[in-house]
């Protein structure tokens, strides 16, 4: 195939819950499955899930714009424009906007999987089923801090 551009907001798919836009950049199917890259845009402060784990990925966050906290089991730090976080597979994090502007980051998940899961789990909860959520996150690895076993 070549090389292929994506040109500004193009995206493999994306999707809006509430003040957050997630958008697949780059797919799993474009890589062929070592690596998606994800961009979310946030308006206005809150949690972007309580802390969890990937099982299966690594996870790299980027700052492009704007401020986010990062939480993991053992600290908590900000990160500003131009900050980087490598969260290793299996390692409980959550993160958070910072103020009321424009917070915009990259996330990198290796391999790549979150891409799918991201695009299921946004649909199911459009779509009000959550129990489907639930389960998706079984599926694709997404550990709650809350699992049995933790």
């Amino acid at each position: 195939m070549g090389v292929e551009i994506l040109g500004p907001g193009e995206s493999r798919w994306s999707g809006t819950s509430g003040e957050r836009r997630l958008s697949v950049r780059v797919s799993g199917a474009d890589t062929g499955g070592a690596f998606a890259l994800l961009e979310a845009l946030r308006r206005a402060e809150r949690e972007d899930r309580p802390l969890h784990a990937h099982a299966n990925e690594d996870e790299i966050l980027y700052v492009l714009e704007g401020r986010l906290v990062l939480r993991t089991a053992d600290r908590t730090v900000e990160l500003e424009e131009g900050g980087v976080a490598i969260i290793p597979r299996g390692e409980f994090h959550s993160h958070r906007s910072l103020g009321n502007g424009v917070n915009r980051y990259l996330t990198i998940f290796s391999p790549a999987g979150v891409d799918e899961y991201v695009r299921e789990r946004d649909e199911a909860v459009a779509r009000g089923e959550t129990d489907l959520a639930k389960r998706l996150d079984v599926k694709y690895g997404v550990l709650s801090e809350s699992a049995p076993g933790r």
